[in-house]
């Protein structure tokens, strides 16, 4: 972005999806992905950090909605929350890139290692994507990322808020890294809802070892109305790994990757139907 002439601050959400409709135009929240754009033709950068309205966290009897200027570090402080996506923020980064990192942001930018898409498509959430053509719209998570959050983003769209519904029966997730800091290896979010001893509806979700969160539907399936056992739950396990193309990560082997993701999701499984 080494020719920016502008660095516009709007006071209202209004505003800031009015100034999107220019050309060549880049939008600031946190800033952690800003060193890696190198789109020269961008003249002018629309920071954020003033939009009060994108900042605030509303929980009540039915869904949790998340502004998307709201950082890692206020939903882990936040009380109240569910105990996966207070793990999941405090596992993103290090103190200072939590500060910093928020929520719009860790959906738009679809890169391997955001976290938070890989929870929040396990709690089929919805996000909230605003234009000064369209208006208001509600997109599943799973949709916004059935391909780059660009596309969905594209037009002048911009992302306003997730909202997630209480999740209905168990949820367990885990990021799995060589350090606490350091990019995932994997990540693997599931939850369960389970009656009379079988498997009523499941979302298995991965990270890490793909280009871009997702759901693995196969392993979904296997579940569905079978005995939430060790033995169903391998056996999804397994379904994960057979229907996943993994992403080429020169820290570990394709091999191990696929270990990673079977036992992850086998864990994760029995931990949601605990």
């Amino acid at each position: 972005m080494i020719n920016v002439e502008r660095f516009l601050r709007p006071v209202s959400v209004s505003e800031a999806v009015n100034l999107l409709q220019e050309p060549a135009v880049f939008l600031l929240a946190g800033g952690t992905a800003a060193s890696m754009v190198r789109d020269e033709k961008i003249r002018t950068v629309i920071d954020l950090s003033g939009l009060e309205e994108l900042k605030a966290i509303d929980v009540n009897g039915q869904r949790i909605r998340l502004g998307a200027m709201v950082t890692m570090t206020r939903i882990r402080r936040h009380p109240g929350l569910p105990e996966a996506l207070v793990r999941c923020a405090r596992g993103i980064g290090s103190t200072p890139l939590r500060n910093v990192i928020t929520v719009g942001g860790e959906l738009a930018h679809g890169v391997y290692w955001n976290d938070l898409p890989v929870l929040l498509l396990a709690l089929d959430a919805v996000v909230e994507v605003q234009s000064a053509t369209e208006g208001v719209r509600r997109v599943p998570v799973a949709e916004f990322l059935a391909e780059h959050p660009k596309k969905a983003l594209s037009g002048g769209r911009m992302i306003t808020a997730v909202e997630i519904p209480l999740p209905a029966g168990g949820v367990s997730y885990e990021k799995f890294a060589r350090t606490l800091v350091d990019y995932t290896l994997c990540d693997v979010a599931v939850r369960l809802r389970i009656e009379g001893g079988l498997v009523r509806d499941a979302r298995v979700a991965v990270g890490g070892v793909v280009p871009l969160a997702r759901r693995i539907p196969e392993a979904e399936q296997a579940l569905s109305g079978m005995p939430a056992t060790p033995e169903s739950f391998a056996h999804a396990a397994r379904a994960a790994v057979e229907n996943l193309a993994f992403r080429p990560d020169f820290r570990i082997s394709r091999e191990y990757q696929k270990h990673l993701v079977e036992t992850l999701v086998r864990r994760h499984l029995a931990a949601a139907a605990n």
